[in-house]
């Protein structure tokens, strides 16, 4: 899947610290940031076995950077949000804070499914497959903005805020549908490590009768 938290928190860096808690939780506790490298302590499970991945979260006493490696149960490396083929940011350095690390995988996984879906594709099963795309990294703008559609859809519960979130998901789904527009997936469908086909989300697949 290329899309993860980074991709998100790149198109709204308020993400985390308004509405982590629509997404999933995976530790929590206090961590200082030395060279790039978070090490937690009061950490609730431990980063093993919540299974942090590079691509998620740290909110570090309000402040969002992006998970590198996991070096064991209680030191990772970090990094500044910064775009994809961006310049290498400085290493942070932080003192002890309070700390948490969170995903929206779930959202990400369900926008990532029906973004195949638009292309013709059905995940894990059936020709073509996931595993035929060989640029499969054209989709993460795409599915950051369906999945940020399903967030807000989601975080508009009833009060004075409901219009303007479900404002901002209408507006991230008319973003998605034109960013669907310029994208054409590139398939090797004879598997010999070279695309021999394209495919883009008006193609309509033909079958034989």
């Amino acid at each position: 899947m290329p899309t993860t938290d980074r991709d998100l928190i790149l198109l709204e860096p308020a993400l985390f610290r308004d509405h982590a808690w629509l997404g999933q939780r995976l530790v929590h506790g206090s961590a200082s940031i030395t060279g790039g490298v978070a090490t937690f302590s009061l950490i609730t499970p431990d980063l093993v076995s919540a299974r942090v991945q590079p691509g998620h979260i740290l909110m570090h006493d309000g402040v969002p950077f992006e998970i590198i490696e996991v070096f064991g149960i209680d030191e990772a490396q970090v990094a500044p949000i910064s775009p994809r083929g961006g310049p290498s940011p400085k290493p942070p350095q932080r003192n002890q804070a309070p700390a948490f690390i969170a995903t929206f995988s779930p959202q990400i996984q369900l926008a990532h499914h029906a973004a195949l879906r638009r292309f013709g594709i059905e995940p894990g099963v059936g020709t073509p497959s996931e595993q035929q795309i060989t640029n499969l990294d054209a989709l993460s703008s795409l599915e950051a903005m369906m999945a940020l559609e399903i967030i807000f859809a989601a975080a508009a519960t009833p009060g004075p805020t409901n219009a303007l979130l479900l404002e901002k998901s209408e507006w991230y789904r008319r973003r998605a549908a034109a960013e669907r527009q310029h994208i054409h997936l590139q398939l090797d469908l004879d598997n010999d490590g070279h695309p021999d086909a394209k495919r883009s989300s008006t193609t309509i697949p033909l079958a034989r009768g």
